[in-house]
């Protein structure tokens, strides 16, 4: 028995290792993509008429000379610098430089960045790869120069909603290989699309891909999952995954088969292919279905919870209302008839104690968890604030109340809406902005104002003021305790300086308006409508000089921040 047991060990810790060794293995291969985060950037461009490049001291690293450059990455000295647009080709003539106005990687027919029409931090290029081009055929290039893959694509692409993947061409067909040049799904289809899952988190590790062939009968399509794994072979004439369901490791796909919609989790068929439609509900994860012009509701297990009979089926909040004829019945979310048919939707809130209910002549009105009536029904909107505080609306105006319906916040406002992340709450009127407090007091009012939130507070402002709040709406009066500068805006006397931690002045009061300091160590200062800027010790970079529309402009040494729409960081003067 001990013998048999010291095997059962042995076995066990071979397979441990195996493991490991496999893991290490899928690692060193090159499968698994580091993401760099860049908060900070050290390169941006710079716009006279030509683009350049300039640091983040805002000293001048590539001449304005050019019809236009690619920075890949803001923190790596590589930049390629574009002239002579050939408008037959669409190409321009390139050479690529670093900081010490050195050429780079000159040995190709041309060196381009990997645009992305979408992405996560602002930066429209895949982060740590070029693409090369040689004997007209592309390759991949790593920023120190390094072919990653020998140039053997027609074309390399970033495949869209997926970052790090590239949607490489061959022959005529589409495949996808990650960033570290190693094959993900093989180079024979004719269509390659993300399935948009988890757009944000992750960079879209989990978001798997949707292919397609193309058939004497038209396209098909199929489903691969973000590991490689074919899901679904390309047979269907429809695919798309319901992606407002939070899970990694399975996939719900809503899949067309000769125009009849199915659902699979992952590769298993939970609803046949017999619906003419399919609808996803996602507060509840319901599927509104479609059958002969009736209409039901399943679950994502499968199961009809009501069933198909049914002329319209309108989900409200998480009651279900189902018409047949001329008579509306009303059903929760587990599918169960109720017997309170005043109510045509009700909607929870992020406190369990309160819901929010809309009745038949769509007036709102606030219910506990077993119906019964808190706040009648005579609102034309609630929303849940905070607490035991609620956003109203009467014909008119939005207000505040509490669950005992006191009037907090008067209806005067034409909006109301919490500072996400804070307890403060922002409220419009006319031209007017207000910040309200967990209390319900009304700390701060300007006119033609704006409002940022910060790491750690809310910043409002207009042209001629600014103030600031903590989370919970108590007014700061100087950031110095909270933020990690060297000097910071304060106002005396209707005019703007600067102190420093201790409070004493260290650029005197005589400016209409400032910002605070950037990351970069820059301030804006404003005189007789003009701005300038002001570095981190004082010193006067540039006299109010610009004419700038903006009540908050950002400067880096003499140049302001610009937006000309091109998903890029622009500076000019």
């Amino acid at each position: 028995m001990k013998s048999k047991n010291k095997l059962i060990i042995f076995f066990i810790i071979l397979l441990i290792l195996f493991g490991i060794f496999i893991y290490k293995s899928f690692v060193s291969n090159g499968y698994e993509i580091k993401f760099e985060e860049i908060n900070e950037r050290n390169y941006f461009l710079v716009f006279d008429d030509k683009y350049g490049v300039i640091d983040k001291n805002g000293d001048i690293i590539v001449e304005t000379n050019f019809d236009m450059i690619q920075i890949p990455n803001p923190n790596k000295d590589v930049f390629i610098c574009m002239n002579d647009y050939n408008t037959e080709t669409g190409n321009y003539e390139t050479i690529v430089c670093n900081k010490n106005k050195e050429i780079l990687f000159s040995g190709f027919e041309r060196v381009e960045a990997i645009r992305r029409e979408e992405n996560l931090d602002g930066i429209p290029y895949e982060k740590n790869v070029l693409k090369y081009k040689q004997n007209g055929k592309y390759g991949l290039l790593d920023l120190n120069g390094k072919k990653i893959t020998k140039p053997i694509y027609e074309d390399i692409q970033t495949l869209e909603f997926k970052e790090g993947m590239l949607l490489v061409k061959k022959d005529g067909k589409n495949g996808i290989i990650n960033i570290n040049g190693k094959k993900i799904i093989d180079i024979k289809y004719d269509s390659i699309e993300a399935d948009k899952y988890s757009i944000s988190k992750n960079h879209n590790k989990s978001s798997g891909f949707i292919v397609s062939v193309k058939t004497e009968s038209g396209y098909r399509y199929g489903y691969i999952n973000y590991k490689g794994k074919t899901i679904l072979k390309a047979q269907y004439n429809e695919i798309a995954r319901i992606n407002y369901i939070d899970d990694d490791e399975n996939a719900y796909l809503v899949a067309f088969n000769n125009g009849q919609a199915g659902l699979f989790k992952n590769g298993k068929l939970i609803l046949q292919h017999e619906y003419e439609d399919m609808q996803f509900d996602s507060i509840n994860n319901l599927l509104i279905l479609q059958e002969s012009g009736k209409q039901g509701i399943a679950n994502l297990k499968g199961e009809i919870i009501i069933p198909i009979e049914y002329d319209n089926i309108i989900i409200a909040g998480n009651l279900i209302n189902a018409q047949k004829n001329d008579e509306v019945i009303v059903f929760d979310n587990k599918g169960q008839k109720l017997n309170n048919k005043n109510f045509i939707s009700i909607i929870s809130t992020e406190n369990k104690k309160y819901f929010i209910s809309i009745d038949t002549n769509e007036n709102f009105g606030i219910v506990d968890k077993d119906n019964n009536i808190l706040i009648d029904n005579k609102y034309t909107f609630v929303d849940y604030l905070f607490d035991d505080y609620f956003i109203v609306q009467n014909d008119t105006h939005l207000g505040i109340i509490d669950i005992n319906e006191d009037i907090k916040v008067k209806f005067q406002f034409d909006v109301l809406q919490k500072l996400e992340g804070t307890n403060v709450v922002q409220g419009i009127r006319n031209e007017t902005v207000e910040l309200i407090d967990k209390n319900m007091n009304i700390i701060a009012s300007m006119n033609n104002g704006e409002i940022d939130i910060k790491n750690n507070y809310i910043q409002i402002y207009n042209q001629k003021d600014k103030k600031y709040f903590d989370f919970n709406g108590k007014e700061i009066p100087n950031i110095h305790g909270i933020d990690n500068q060297k000097l910071f805006a304060r106002k005396q006397d209707d005019f703007w300086g600067f102190v420093d931690k201790n409070g004493d002045t260290k650029v005197d009061y005589i400016y209409d308006m400032v910002t605070e300091f950037n990351i970069y160590g820059y301030a804006g200062i404003k005189k007789d409508s003009k701005w300038g800027v002001i570095n981190s010790e004082g010193i006067i970079i540039l006299e109010p000089t610009y004419i700038i529309e903006e009540k908050q402009p950002e400067f880096i040494g003499k140049y302001y921040r610009v937006d000309l729409g091109y998903g890029e960081t622009f500076y000019t003067n």
